[in-house]
């Protein structure tokens, strides 16, 4: 443990994993670790495992991965862009209102760039999975949201307008949340 190190890195069979902000948003979604999620995802037959965790090391993860991890809880999966698709401008329309009406239906798992140093999310940067928990409408396209980022292993509050030009596309993954 070093004290710079991102809060998802983890030690797996020995060895050092960094890229694990995927597997880590499908743990945290589902309310588990990262490791018991590894364990799991490992053992399921046919599984993209082995495709993302090999000799020793952690691959980037992309949708169909995400899904095939959602896939070890049993998780409804649903692509994101369909979802903001606006049929009147036959274009996908993304704001704090349609963004806070799928949140109540939906967790999301969404690709944004990051600082390399600090894991906080800006304009350019490194690929990275968050979670988005919530929306907070100020304005027509203003507000807040909260995310959850694994880089820091903690909630981060950010400006709509932080959140969208980090994001920018709106690339990720909804996962259906379970009716209690």
């Amino acid at each position: 443990d070093y004290p710079y190190d991102a809060a998802q890195y983890i030690v797996w069979e020995g060895n050092t994993l960094y890229n694990l902000c995927g597997e880590s948003c499908v743990a945290y979604i589902f309310g588990d670790t990262v490791e018991n999620l590894l364990i799991e995802w490992k053992a399921k037959p046919s599984s993209l495992y082995n495709k993302i965790i090999y000799g020793g090391k952690s691959a980037t993860t992309g949708i169909a991965d995400l899904t095939d991890m959602v896939s070890v809880y049993n998780g409804n999966p649903v692509p994101l862009a369909p979802m903001l698709y606006d049929p009147i401008s036959r274009s996908v329309l993304v704001s704090p209102a349609r963004t806070a009406r799928l949140l109540k239906d939906y967790n999301f798992i969404v690709g944004c760039k990051i600082s390399g140093t600090t894991g906080e999310l800006k304009a350019s940067g490194i690929p990275h999975w968050i979670v988005l928990e919530k929306v907070a409408q100020d304005g027509v396209n203003r507000g807040w949201v909260e995310v959850w980022n694994p880089y820091s292993g903690r909630r981060e509050l950010y400006t709509w307008r932080e959140f969208i030009f980090s994001c920018y596309p709106l690339y990720g993954l909804l996962i259906e949340r379970t009716k209690d």
